[in-house]
């Protein structure tokens, strides 16, 4: 699996609409140039950058995405189209996505099956912890948008040590927003102690989001379900949270 090769390295610096990958100069399709706006209308708050950079990694790296709060599936449909519109994959993307507020995963499934993308997602009622104990994935790439607080997200960031394998894209969002100066948020404070104790390397900031790599200290190994356990799985989802 291809891994970004362009890292921008300062982290004072947003490059926002910057590719992560040389294959283009700015967007994949005519779909990527106009994402954001075909999401705006989605409730949730992104930042152009935020926005494309999420389909990028879904069409380069969307075979197995897992996204940590899902609030209304603004950012699952950016993942999702740019999966789905990547001509070279030769599976059906799955997307995870884990909320411990029940409305938001609702939200989120009415989203995603106006937009024809509900086929592709199982979406879990709990935490990252709870997930992990109950299904078994190593995700190709990982979107972070769940528990802003300090404690919060580093149990996030320590779960997923776990279960990733190296070379592992992980986007975490409202990285670089002020609520962080003040402590309301300890979103770059616990990204930045993850990338010192040596589990990813920092490749980017686009948008308000910062994107790492994960390092060979992550020693999962890739891989989603069965497209069998997958189904049974949605079934399960479908039973117990919208009915």
């Amino acid at each position: 699996m291809r891994i970004p090769d362009i890292h921008y390295l300062n982290k004072e610096k947003s490059f926002n609409l910057l590719p992560s990958w040389s294959d283009y100069q700015k967007f994949i399709n005519d779909q990527h140039a106009q994402i954001h706006e075909l999401t705006e209308s989605i409730d949730g708050w992104h930042a152009p950058g935020d926005t494309v950079k999420l389909y990028e990694l879904g069409f380069f790296r969307g075979e197995v995405i897992l996204e940590i709060g899902v609030w209304a599936g603004r950012s699952a449909v950016a993942q999702l189209l740019g999966a789905v519109s990547n001509p070279e994959r030769k599976h059906p993307p799955q997307y995870f996505g884990i909320d411990i507020d029940k409305n938001s995963l609702v939200r989120t499934y009415d989203t995603l099956k106006r937009f024809n993308l509900d086929q592709y997602a199982f979406l879990f009622h709990g935490n990252l912890e709870q997930f992990i104990s109950a299904i078994n994935i190593c995700p190709t790439t990982v979107f972070v948008d769940g528990d802003h607080r300090y404690e919060g997200i580093k149990k996030d960031l320590e779960c997923l040590s776990q279960i990733l394998a190296p070379q592992t894209t992980v986007l975490c969002h409202d990285y670089s927003v002020e609520r962080n100066d003040h402590h309301e948020f300890g979103v770059k404070q616990a990204c930045n102690e993850w990338e010192e104790q040596g589990y990813a390397s920092f490749i980017g900031r686009f948008g308000v989001s910062a994107l790492y790599l994960t390092a060979d200290k992550c020693e999962g190994f890739r891989g989603g379900l069965s497209r069998r356990n997958f189904h049974a799985a949605q079934k399960i989802m479908q039973d117990n949270f919208l009915k």
